[in-house]
């Protein structure tokens, strides 16, 4: 049930000889949304025109009739979207209501030069979505982007997804209590090859990056915001076997009103050990993740967060002696190996055991397996393929500090609506 789904084909109009200037036909589908943190209700269709539409109405009060207009009509009328998708999503960030599809140029465009009129409108990928986000927002969103390039190169304009090439966007987002923002801004995810280029595509390894470059307007503020990030692990960095880095954003904004930038983004992950031991959480490795946001005129858009996996003096001799010969014997006193920083809770090792093959069953990071201090004067939410950040409203700090078996620990959260210690 968690990872399966309900679909049933359809078919609306002439469904016993179907045409596509005389049917719709498709698949409606219920089951998780692309991010597997609920449910979504939608259709997939394979074309919707004004043909197969008015084939519709029309034979509802005469299939004669209906039947002549399409051989008439037809060629002039077989323009609409094609390969669409019609949605809804509930998830544990919102509700979200989108369609997505390609534009379909009428067949009565023949001849080679309207023929690749055709084909260019047909590489185009549309999209529009409302939604409605819980942390007291609502969005709405058109897009316009390209296929995907999906040849076997060592450089290629590609998500992670497979799914889109670059996109130029136009976005509506209203705070409820606060300021509305429109934002135009083009998105380009790039597929780069950083090891064994030379050899055959499957062997190559690939890294994921997303370039966003945006014009955010408001009534108090015109802002021009850039960012890059690697979405994605890139195990053995450098050619470092120790060495795993991922989730790296870097960002920057303007205020157009003022000659120098007004805010930054900055963070990463950093994992050290054996790529196995970091890519199931299985000891020894060592994990850390920092991120800040700095913004001089958006108060309410800075933020802070620093998490560390489990960090004991003897962890860090673990992993030393995995890549350092000579230390795999080393024999340390309990109570000094086991002196360190820890998550708060107890059983993280039973709760979080997997949680770092790429995130693959979960949408967002569990800041319960890791000790961390974080400040926001509002939820933020950094998204990442591999599972979302979410940094909690006001000052949060919770972990576990052993010292030669003695221990402090402290669960607290502090915001305008919470007083928890």
């Amino acid at each position: 049930v968690q990872e399966g789904e309900i679909s049933m084909p359809f078919c609306l109009g002439e469904c016993s000889n179907p045409t596509p200037t005389t049917s719709i036909s498709g698949v409606g589908r219920i089951g998780q949304p692309a991010t597997c943190n609920g449910v979504e209700a939608g259709v997939w269709v394979d074309q919707i025109t004004m043909a197969n539409v008015a084939y519709l109405v029309t034979s509802n009060f005469d299939r004669d009739v209906a039947n002549a207009l399409d051989s008439i009509l037809s060629p002039v009328l077989s323009f609409g979207i094609q390969d669409t998708k019609l949605a809804l999503a509930a998830t544990t960030t919102g509700v979200k209501l989108y369609a997505i599809g390609s534009p379909k140029l009428p067949d009565v465009m023949q001849g080679d030069f309207l023929e690749v009129i055709a084909d260019v409108a047909g590489s185009f990928r549309v999209s529009a979505s409302a939604e409605l986000q819980f942390t007291g927002s609502a969005v709405l969103e058109l897009r316009v982007g390209t296929d995907p390039d999906t040849s076997e190169s060592n450089f290629a304009i590609v998500n992670t997804a497979g799914t889109l090439g670059m996109s130029i966007y136009i976005q509506f987002e209203h705070v409820f209590g606060g300021i509305p923002t429109q934002t135009l801004g083009v998105n380009i995810p790039l597929k780069i090859c950083v090891e064994r280029c030379s050899e055959p595509y499957a062997n190559s390894y690939f890294l994921y990056l997303i370039g966003d470059l945006s014009l955010v307007v408001s009534p108090t503020a015109q802002l021009v915001r850039g960012t890059l990030t690697m979405d994605g692990w890139w195990y053995r960095a450098l050619g470092l076997p120790f060495l795993h880095i991922g989730d790296i954003t870097l960002g920057a904004e303007w205020d157009l009103k003022l000659p120098l930038p007004t805010g930054y983004t900055l963070g990463g992950a950093v994992c050290l050990g054996k790529e196995d031991n970091c890519k199931t959480n299985t000891d020894p490795f060592l994990e850390g993740r920092t991120y800040v946001g700095v913004s001089s005129t958006v108060p309410e858009d800075n933020f802070f967060i620093a998490m560390v996996s489990e960090l004991t003096i003897g962890g860090m001799i673990g992993v030393l002696s995995d890549f350092v010969p000579g230390l795999d014997g080393l024999v340390i006193p309990g109570k000094l190996a086991e002196s360190g920083i820890y998550p708060f809770d107890k059983n993280y090792k039973t709760k979080c055991a997997g949680m770092l093959d790429g995130y693959a069953n979960e949408t967002t990071l569990d800041l319960e397996c890791f000790a961390f201090f974080s400040f926001s004067p509002k939820e933020q939410r950094l998204t990442f393929r591999s599972g979302d950040v979410v940094i909690p409203a006001g000052v949060a700090l919770q972990g576990r500090l052993n010292f030669l078996g003695w221990e402090i620990a402290i669960d607290l959260a502090v915001s305008k609506t919470r007083f928890y210690i």
